[in-house]
């Protein structure tokens, strides 16, 4: 069973790069999707709204969360979102604790700052696999 922290994170409103589907909105908060799930009545809702709930606010069936909205979710990745930090975008990037691996497409799960980013970038089996990587993507 799926239950929820005693006290709900805050969350910075996103601003998106190009218009939103309403799509890719919840019914209940009618924000973007934050970790959909599927619900038994077959409605998607963000995990939070989900869990709040008895009753299915679409078809008032009894609300059971099934399943993560695997599609969904990467529906909602890959949208692009104005970066707060881009005025300042060289400050930011020295301590930026958020930094991937370029090579996170094929299975590199590093993630960190700017020095650790450069340590592990000589580490990285990824990194030297980078050739023949970007051979099989052509």
């Amino acid at each position: 069973m799926f239950s929820l922290p005693e006290k709900e994170e805050e969350l910075e409103p996103l601003v998106f790069a190009e218009q939103l589907s309403v799509k890719l909105c919840c019914q209940l908060c009618y924000s973007v999707f934050r970790d959909p799930v599927i619900t038994m009545c077959g409605h998607t809702f963000c995990r939070r709204c989900a869990l709040k709930l008895e009753k299915c606010p679409v078809d008032n069936a009894k609300l059971t969360v099934v399943v993560n909205n695997i599609a969904v979710a990467e529906q909602t990745g890959e949208l692009s979102i104005h970066c707060k930090h881009a005025i300042n975008l060289e400050a930011h990037l020295k301590e930026c604790e958020h930094i991937k691996c370029p090579h996170s497409k094929y299975g590199c799960t590093f993630i960190g700052n700017q020095n650790t980013y450069e340590t592990h970038l000589e580490t990285c089996l990824f990194e030297g696999l980078k050739e023949f990587l970007q051979q099989m993507d052509d």
